[in-house]
């Protein structure tokens, strides 16, 4: 990210928008026959927290991370340490904190509710000022460039993440690279 608080959009798409996706062709799915013998078949184990928030100010880590084990979770620009399904910004500090980053941290406000339902995450603006997302997986799923950063406007909601077009990426992935062996 650049040194400065604003990002612009290099997509002329509106992110309110309705948007219709398809999952994109699947090669056929590895298994047990047709894996090399070299291989190794490993389980999936679901993580304990489906949400891990790390919180920079420029270039610079602050606090801890954020695990999030519930569902729902609110991120704000308030102060409350006794509530799991909140990482609140307000309470963190920063000895070497910059004139136009605690300005920045003026506009969180009531800042973005992410909700994790049925292996999708949805991103949702609460702030008195729009958000910015950089999500590859929603990049993908609607056409734009990789790096393409969303701004999602006060109360608008994104699809930031979908799991199940995430594992259909990463077979596809696992499958061309088994194709090369």
């Amino acid at each position: 990210l650049p040194e400065t608080t604003c990002w612009k959009t290099n997509t002329h798409r509106d992110p309110r928008a309705t948007l219709t996706t398809t999952s994109p062709a699947v090669p056929h799915p590895l298994t047990h026959h047709n894996i090399p013998a070299e291989f190794q078949a490993i389980q999936f184990v679901e993580p304990k927290f489906w949400c891990d928030i790390s919180y920079y100010e420029l270039n610079n880590r602050v606090g801890e991370a954020f695990h999030a084990s519930e569902s729902s979770l609110w991120i704000d620009g308030f102060t409350d340490p006794s509530n799991n399904r909140r990482f609140c910004l307000g309470q963190l500090t920063n000895i070497n904190r910059t004139s136009p980053v605690e300005k920045c941290r003026k506009q969180i406000g009531k800042g973005i509710h992410l909700q994790y339902v049925q292996g999708e995450v949805h991103a949702v603006c609460l702030s008195d000022s729009s958000i910015f997302v950089q999500s590859q997986n929603c990049n993908q799923r609607n056409g734009w460039h990789p790096n393409t950063v969303c701004k999602i406007p006060t109360g608008c909601h994104l699809n930031i993440f979908n799991n199940t077009e995430f594992a259909n990426l990463l077979s596809q992935s696992v499958c061309i690279d088994l194709t090369i062996l």
